[in-house]
């Protein structure tokens, strides 16, 4: 049971930062009308830098479940700049529980001996976070065989009365989802439902044995792909992982967002970017993916460079139909196939509604959606112009929608369920890009994997299928068929080597579909007249 006088403190705490916050923004509103642009910029400047540090403060004294909303808010391209800078310090800067604390913790999880097995060196923890903080140590670990080894390591210890606090948070949080719902009608009508669902991914961080068990599988996972060398996940020692404890490998490295203020090439910090995006398609597509990976998660190896991706309490596992659903959903939006995506979504637990209904547009605002997030990643400046842009038009569509054909649902409806975890990903992975002044076509790459994965299952040989469909009667493939085009080009020709560096990059999964002409200049003939790949269901 949860006392009552920490319930009612919390909650107390909670209206009153939504009262202030929203009294703060309402008389700034006013204060403004009929001032100059600079004037009002000012007044703006002002009451944000004075809400950042209450709402940071506050925050950062509840812990628990507002942490972890704001950390994926400290990234997010639609806050003004000052509420970033203040929240993106509860990424790793928490209050940390004192040492004996610590020690009470690990006897009554690993027993009396504990010092046997972990020995904390003196100081602060290198981080601490929401739900845990993070102790450099020497550990004692056996390996297989029996062989006794020690190794530097870091032991993660859970908060004091976390879990207590986290219970009351849910509780609270259907406060902030209700304020959202009524200060950006345009954007969300119930967000209660996503709140509820982002609880039960933070409820699953309490028990770190799971959290070794994704650690682990995802180690394996990146450690058998072409993208070993790039990325990694640390090892995790299982004799150590306890619901409360959790012992690990040591990682010698920098904040991801520290590889830019230190003044790296342009080109190294694509790479990583490039690295991290690209192990994220990986996994979304294989058995298990990181949904937490915001900048205080991602560590920049000193020795090598590469991208360690930390704290996978935030992970979910995909059952063999769900990664082809998450493909589909990948493709639906590349597409911009509606039936497509009321089929993944439908596989993912998340049905839309069928033709035998009323006119429902929600399929093709959810693809127009989707497809805004996962938009190419670019300059942080210019991703806030996205972000106001979309909301003016959603804005306006919600205003002016025709009255037979109203939309139903606001943005959370791509943010519920199995999409929950998409969503938050995809968001989460294009503000780290974007924040860190990197251009990358962010779709293209998040469905290479899936789409690579699509065709080595496929029972066809697809790369011949496509030259049949090119050169003889159009037989069904993943998608509708191409309609037969130009007879096959001769060898060696310019049409011919075209045709098969688009056929190989289609293997590859890099390419959805292309077309190619090239004319003579002099001429105007013809030299060559390619078309090949997937269409889709809608023309």
């Amino acid at each position: 049971l949860v006392p009552l006088r920490p319930f009612v403190l919390r909650y107390y705490r909670i209206v009153w930062l939504c009262a202030v916050v929203s009294w703060r923004v309402g008389c700034a509103s006013l204060a403004v009308r009929g001032r100059s642009a600079a004037a009002a910029d000012a007044l703006w400047e002002m009451t944000h830098r004075v809400n950042a540090r209450f709402v940071y403060d506050t925050v950062a004294s509840l812990g628990g479940f507002w942490v972890k909303l704001a950390q994926a808010t400290s990234v997010s391209s639609a806050l003004p700049e000052v509420y970033k800078l203040e929240l993106a310090q509860l990424q790793d800067a928490m209050p940390a529980d004192d040492l004996p604390s610590v020690h009470r913790l690990l006897e009554a999880e690993l027993g009396p001996e504990w010092r046997s097995s972990v020995k904390l060196y003196d100081g602060p923890p290198l981080g601490s976070a929401t739900i845990a903080q993070v102790h450099r140590a020497r550990l004692r670990v056996v390996r297989e065989g029996g062989r006794v080894e020690e190794v530097e390591g870091v032991v993660k210890v859970q908060h004091r009365h976390v879990e207590r606090s986290l219970l009351i948070d849910i509780g609270a949080s259907q406060i902030v989802a209700l304020l959202a719902s009524f200060a950006f009608p345009h954007l969300f009508q119930d967000m209660r439902v996503v709140v509820k669902d982002l609880s039960v991914l933070t409820r699953a961080e309490l028990d770190f044995r799971i959290e070794a068990q994704s650690q682990a599988t995802a180690r394996e996972l990146l450690a058998a792909s072409e993208l070993g060398g790039a990325v990694f996940v640390p090892e995790v020692f299982p004799a150590l992982a306890t619901r409360r404890v959790l012992g690990m490998e040591y990682v010698e490295g920098e904040n991801i967002k520290e590889v830019r203020r230190r003044g790296a090439s342009e080109l190294e910090v694509t790479r990583i970017v490039t690295a991290l995006v690209d192990a994220f398609s990986l996994t979304m597509h294989g058995e298990i993916f990181n949904c937490d990976p915001h900048p205080g998660n991602l560590l920049v190896e000193t020795a090598t460079g590469r991208l360690a991706v930390l704290d996978w309490g935030q992970a979910r596992r995909l059952s063999p139909a769900e990664r082809t659903a998450y493909t589909r959903l990948f493709m639906a939006v590349a597409m911009e196939d509606t039936l497509l995506m009321r089929e993944a979504c439908a596989d993912l637990g998340a049905p839309q509604s069928d033709f035998a209904g009323p006119p429902d547009p929600m399929p093709n605002t959810m693809v127009g959606t989707l497809r805004f997030l996962l938009r190419d990643t670019k300059q942080a400046a210019q991703a806030r112009g996205d972000f106001e842009q979309l909301e003016a038009i959603l804005r306006q569509v919600k205003g002016g929608a025709d009255a037979d054909v109203q939309i139903s649902g606001g943005v959370e409806e791509i943010c519920r369920g199995a999409l929950l975890p998409f969503t938050k990903t995809v968001n989460l992975l294009f503000e780290v890009a974007s924040s860190l002044d990197v251009s990358l076509p962010l779709l293209q790459r998040l469905i290479s994997s899936g789409y690579a994965a699509l065709l080595a299952a496929s029972p066809f040989d697809v790369a011949a299928e496509l030259r049949e469909q090119l050169h003889g009667p159009p037989r069904f493939v993943l998608a509708p068929p191409l309609p037969p085009a130009a007879p096959r080009p001769p060898p060696g020709s310019l049409a011919a080597s075209a045709e098969a560096s688009l056929l190989a990059l289609h293997a590859e999964g890099r390419l959805l579909g292309a077309q190619l002409c090239v004319l003579d200049a002099s001429s105007g003939g013809v030299i060559a007249d390619i078309g090949l790949g997937h269409t889709s269901y809608l023309t």
